[in-house]
């Protein structure tokens, strides 16, 4: 059964693979957010960890054991 649970390092491949197979869908329906945003995932994703970690914020991530990251 899919789980919301707080978003942390180990999602990092799987939410990247998500924004890449996504990508076409998401730039449908708002603007895309470019290739330096691909580009700079890492850098990006570890700030935004650096930021939830600090109290900042809270991201959270749908997963599944089939599936690492549905939302």
């Amino acid at each position: 059964m899919p789980e919301l649970t707080w978003l942390h390092a180990g999602h990092a491949p799987a939410v990247q693979a998500f924004e890449l197979a996504n990508r076409a869908y998401f730039a449908a329906s708002v603007c895309d957010r470019g290739d330096d945003f691909l580009a700079q995932f890492t850098d990006r994703y570890n700030v935004l960890q650096a930021e939830q970690e600090a109290g900042i914020c809270a991201f959270y991530v749908l997963v599944a054991e089939e599936d690492p990251v549905l939302l």
